[in-house]
């Protein structure tokens, strides 16, 4: 009789005890699913943060420099997912004496040498670390077109609109730069209004040469257009390349 009183009470326990730790193992499996939910959810807004894309707008105006002159600017800016992409199409017409040919040399060695000066050198970072390149990307073909510059043949004098076939690459991306609503950095320029500032390494310097380059502060009003797109703080602007750290 006592055998059986013992059986009667241990058999509930065991049953209680076999529940419980079930119970327990199913709240333990629980908790592991939503911590690996978690980090999922974590890693998936980080790519989301690295990666988005920011439809294109064109951004134009016009700027008056502290020796009166003025110049209109243009150029269109967009997030492609993993770049900031700025670009500028410029239409190229031939004056007297400049030919097809020459046109179309020029055109080549233009392109590569703004490209190589603006494009890739700088970079947007966050405040969580991510980077963003500004790609700058000039095209001298149509259909539509955010400038018109006359290339007159020979060499001479340049400006925003008025090119020679014989400019170098650097002296066209000085140009350009003003296409972006960039000012002189030499004394007697067209320097900005207030704090113009003067740099003989600028590719805003007067009659850069092969080693003038841009300048992290040539990139100031991308950085301000995607801090308000984004309404992300903290946002800097920092060197892409090794040769320019």
């Amino acid at each position: 009789m006592r055998r059986r009183l013992n059986l009667i009470i241990v058999a509930p326990v065991i049953v209680f005890l076999s529940v419980a730790w079930r119970i327990g193992a199913d709240i333990q499996a629980q908790r592991e699913s939503q911590k690996v939910s978690s980090a999922e959810r974590l890693d998936l807004d980080s790519r989301a943060q690295k990666a988005f894309v920011i439809a294109r707008e064109t951004v134009a105006g016009c700027r008056q420099a502290k020796n009166g002159s003025s110049w209109n600017y243009r150029y269109n800016i967009h997030m492609d997912g993993s770049a900031l992409v700025v670009s500028v199409a410029v239409n190229l017409v031939p004056a007297g004496g400049v030919t097809p040919m020459d046109l179309d040399k020029a055109k080549l060695t233009w392109e590569e040498g703004i490209e190589r000066i603006w494009s890739g050198v700088f970079a947007l970072e966050t405040e969580s670390g991510n980077r963003y390149p500004v790609i700058v990307d000039v095209s001298f073909r149509g259909p539509g077109f955010d400038h018109q510059v006359i290339v007159r043949p020979g060499s001479g004098r340049t400006d925003e609109l008025n090119w020679n076939i014989q400019d170098r690459p650097e002296l066209v991306a000085h140009e350009f730069g003003h296409m972006l609503g960039l000012y002189d950095e030499y004394e007697g320029g067209a320097l900005a209004p207030q704090h113009g500032v003067i740099d003989p390494e600028s590719i805003m310097a007067s009659n850069p040469t092969r080693g003038a380059v841009a300048k992290a502060r040539h990139y100031e009003l991308f950085r301000q257009w995607f801090v308000r797109k984004t309404m992300m703080r903290n946002v800097r602007i920092i060197h892409e390349k090794a040769s320019h750290e």
